[in-house]
């Protein structure tokens, strides 16, 4: 998963193949399996350098996997922008032959991402494009990297664990898949397999790759419910200073039994299938299909859509192909590790089923023969 979450991000977002699956053990490749291997460290580095910014200049290994990174992206932006200029120049590009990226900076009508958007995310309001321009694109790249490689690889993985242990819902996918043909187009993914969609959206409720997100508010927040103070008087808002951060719990809305019912814990596609009824409260919440997995508002994550089609064309083309169990039956107890972005592992693992890409999870998938007509 990690290796095709990483080519996957490098084609769409860099023109670049980094040929992970093909076990190409680039730099790129080894940096980035050990920077997601070194996640179990890394919330509380992060929690600790918003008071304590020193400990950033400290030799910690996820410090140092960043810092290698960075050249590594920085010459294959390079290369990018030199192919780039030289194609449009000789007429020789494509359109649809082009990354995200450059496309992002060039045109001001992206729904994905806008040039005042690639900007926001990489420098202060003062600097223009001219002053960015390859420095923008290899701090962008960056960001694109390691927010689309290690999350979506986390979410993909969890995704087959839970069809391993629920067989009957794994079936029913693939007969889905199966009957609609090999070859779904973007619109067909995102409006035409309603079965692929409900588990794609039930996996990203129950395994938010963040748990958590901060935010700076205003004075006043209002509460979608009267809350009772100290005093037995109801509000309707509640007054914080302006400026204060306060921690969102994307994961816990997420799960919220007053959100989603009494089974809010329970992996269940069909929920997605039952329109009103299946939503209970969630109908509150504002993300996207009423989840807080992508955040909300104008800072909800901006490659959003770009994780939903991978996610989905990924386990359409695997699910068809093959079938997973889990190899030490169904009940194996699977819990979340610590970390800015939670991989599985298995209750009791020794530190010997850790490997450079993360936990080892038992899974066995084996392949799923088709009759051919005629």
């Amino acid at each position: 998963m990690n290796h095709v979450s990483l080519d996957s991000v490098g084609i769409v977002a860099l023109s670049h193949d980094f040929d992970a699956l093909y076990g190409n053990n680039s730099d790129v490749v080894h940096v980035l399996n050990a920077f997601s291997s070194s996640t179990s460290v890394s919330y509380n580095l992060v929690t600790l350098a918003q008071n304590f910014p020193s400990i950033l200049k400290l030799p910690l290994p996820r410090i140092q996997f960043s810092q290698k990174l960075n050249p590594i992206v920085s010459k294959i932006c390079q290369e990018m922008v030199s192919r780039t200029r030289k194609e449009k120049e000789t007429g020789g590009t494509e359109q649809g032959d082009r990354s995200c990226l450059v496309e992002a900076e060039e045109s001001g009508e992206s729904e994905g991402l806008t040039p005042q958007e690639v900007l926001d995310q990489v420098y202060e309001s003062q600097n223009t494009p001219e002053r960015c321009d390859t420095g923008l694109r290899h701090r962008q790249a960056k960001i694109l990297l390691l927010a689309g490689f290690e999350t979506t690889a986390v979410t993909m993985t969890w995704a087959y664990i839970e069809l391993a242990r629920n067989p009957g819902i794994q079936t029913k996918l693939r007969d889905e898949c199966l009957e609609f043909g090999p070859t779904p187009s973007h619109d067909d993914l995102a409006n035409k397999l309603p079965y692929l969609d409900a588990v794609v959206n039930e996996v990203l409720r129950l395994h938010a790759a963040a748990k958590e997100i901060e935010r700076a508010v205003q004075d006043v927040i209002p509460l979608s419910e009267p809350l009772r103070t100290a005093t037995g008087d109801f509000t309707e808002s509640v007054c914080i200073p302006k400026g204060t951060v306060v921690v969102v719990p994307l994961a816990a809305l997420n799960c919220s039994v007053s959100m989603w019912g009494p089974d809010a814990k329970t992996f269940k596609p069909s929920r997605w299938l039952e329109g009103d009824e299946g939503m209970h409260g969630a109908r509150t919440l504002q993300g996207y299909r009423h989840l807080m997995t992508f955040g909300d508002g104008a800072r909800m994550c901006l490659g959003r859509l770009f994780a939903l089609t991978e996610f989905k064309a990924v386990l359409f083309v695997l699910v068809r192909n093959f079938v997973s169990e889990m190899a030490d039956g169904p009940g194996v107890p699977i819990v979340e590790s610590l970390g800015t972005v939670p991989r599985p592992r298995v209750v009791g693992s020794a530190e010997a089923e850790v490997c450079l890409f993360g936990y080892i999870i038992p899974l066995a998938p084996r392949r799923q023969f088709r009759k051919l007509s005629g």
